[in-house]
């Protein structure tokens, strides 16, 4: 058993190689670990600053079209507020308020107001975002 232990030359440089080979194995694997982890933070980063941006881009539109929904319903007649049914063969306040909105003069001018109040409403998702979910 001591012969198994007992110093040598050999023995010292074996141990010697292996303690090198070892430590150097650590040190790759320590750097490998945190380099790994920081482009899996990196990638992250981006991709939820992706996510952020359409997001915020979807918000925008939706915000854009119940505001052009809204200004449209503002922009319709309203009633006195009275919730009675009109008596028949009267004509009562109510039913008289759609007389104050201006007659248009012609067919043309009734389609081209159709078309502006249609196009308020528009898509519901802008056309970079669109893109930006073919593209990615």
């Amino acid at each position: 058993m001591q012969s198994l232990f007992a110093p040598s030359l050999l023995r010292a440089l074996v141990s010697r190689n292996v303690l090198v080979s070892v430590l150097a194995l650590v040190m790759l694997v320590a750097v490998a670990i945190y380099e790994s982890n920081q482009l899996i933070l990196s990638q992250f980063a981006d991709e939820s600053g992706i996510l952020a941006d359409v997001a915020l881009n979807e918000i925008t539109d939706q915000t854009v079209l119940a505001t052009n929904a809204a200004s449209l319903v503002a922009s319709l007649p309203t009633t006195d507020g009275s919730s009675r049914l009109p008596r028949r063969g009267r004509a009562t306040r109510s039913s008289r308020s759609w007389s104050r909105w201006p007659k248009l003069r012609s067919s043309n001018q009734l389609s081209s107001s159709m078309s502006l109040r249609a196009s308020s409403f528009g898509p519901s998702m802008s056309s970079a975002t669109r893109t930006r979910i073919r593209s990615g």
